[in-house]
């Protein structure tokens, strides 16, 4: 992992260490993932076209 930031380095590091006990914090109260993100699945098939982006950066085809 990389971090970086602007300050003192004891700074960052109080600040990583909140970071962690946050993280620590909400993983105490739930401890089993959720599996899902509380929204549809994606579809199997794509039905995104290149069409609207095309146009957008002025592409032609």
């Amino acid at each position: 992992m990389h971090i970086e930031g602007e300050d003192t380095l004891e700074h960052l590091a109080s600040s990583v260490r909140l970071l962690y006990d946050k993280v620590r914090e909400f993983r105490t109260a739930h401890p089993t993932p959720a599996d899902s993100f509380l929204k549809p699945a994606l579809p199997d098939i794509s039905t995104i076209t290149a069409d609207p982006l095309n146009k957008i950066f002025h592409v032609q085809r």
